[in-house]
């Protein structure tokens, strides 16, 4: 089962690219560790300017395996000094989640849509997941759902949409907007939960 690591920053004003640059230090030292390491930015909707760290893995054999590694790494505990010593943003995390339906792919935009939902909702939403991958596929679109293992809400999933880029995702959304198949689905998906947020993510590394 694969699962992310995830650590959220909320960058000070004007500290953006600071932000930005420790955070692909970081990545780069977790991918030495087996991490699937990606940097992401919330360009629009809930939480934007806020930034992201990834880092998935395997089962979570392997992210405990890489998480003991790289917190011992000196490069990682010098990137930890200078954050605690110059701080630059607000962070969370780290959080971790397990993918439903699907996986990490290598596409450069996400739209995600956090639904507020119980265990009954979720496998509702887990149910559903191949007929939404049918209608999307086709216009080279992935899908995952993701569930909190552990972090501070539990009542929650993430329905993930992964395009090639924003233009990518503009142009989708023009033809999904009057789909008979989408808009039908649309409906009968409200029954998993509650619809409470919604975010573009840019990937930035």
């Amino acid at each position: 089962m694969t699962i992310v690591s995830v650590r959220i920053s909320h960058p000070h004003r004007g500290k953006d690219d600071i932000v930005k640059g420790r955070l692909l230090r970081f990545a780069g030292i977790a991918a030495r560790y087996g991490a699937n390491a990606r940097v992401a930015k919330v360009v629009a909707g809930a939480n934007a300017g806020a930034m992201h760290s990834w880092n998935a893995y395997e089962n979570f054999e392997a992210g405990a395996k890489s998480f003991s590694a790289y917190v011992n790494d000196p490069e990682y505990l010098a990137l930890m000094q200078e954050i605690g010593s110059q701080p630059g943003a607000d962070n969370e995390g780290p959080y971790v989640a397990r993918f439903v339906h699907g996986a990490p792919v290598k596409k450069s935009f996400v739209i995600q849509r956090e639904w507020a939902t119980d265990r009954e909702g979720m496998q509702k939403a887990k149910s559903m997941m191949d007929e939404l991958e049918g209608i999307v596929k086709p216009h080279d679109v992935a899908v995952t759902l993701v569930a909190p293992a552990i972090g501070p809400d539990h009542q929650v999933m993430y329905a993930n949409y992964s395009f090639n880029s924003m233009e990518h995702w503009g142009k989708v959304m023009d033809v999904m907007m009057t789909d008979k198949k989408m808009i039908d689905f649309q409906d009968r998906a409200a029954g998993m939960g509650t619809l409470r947020s919604s975010s573009a993510v840019q990937i930035v590394g």
